[in-house]
């Protein structure tokens, strides 16, 4: 399985299939200007802002797979951007964010902050 796919994976399973509306791969890899040390980014879409409970249970899933801290050695890093869709449609920018996993946030996440 991909990374791509096993980040998809895990949100559509800690969100909720009634809360995810869609989600899309973005960035560099669909661009075509993938490196060795580029991340994954993934964003996801969703009906409502996902409690923290969930957003904690994302950071927990994601620090094992993610960069130079996933099991098993080092791992092409994630980075998941989640949004509500009233938040981002009609398109407004900068866009709000309802989650966001980046292995920049890694140290915070690992001392058990939970992103807003």
């Amino acid at each position: 399985m991909d990374r791509t796919d096993t980040v998809v994976r895990l949100a559509a399973e800690l969100l909720g299939p009634r809360t995810v509306i869609g989600a899309y791969p973005h960035g560099s890899a669909l661009l075509g200007g993938l490196r060795p040390h580029s991340d994954v980014d993934v964003l996801v879409v969703v009906r409502e802002q996902p409690p923290v409970r969930v957003r904690r249970a994302l950071v927990e899933a994601l620090l094992p797979v993610s960069g130079d801290g996933a099991e098993g050695g080092r791992a092409r890093p994630v980075e998941l951007t989640v949004v509500v869709q009233g938040d981002v449609r009609p398109w407004r920018y900068p866009p709000v964010c309802a989650f966001q996993y980046g292995e920049w946030l890694r140290e915070d996440y690992e001392r058990e902050a939970t992103p807003r």
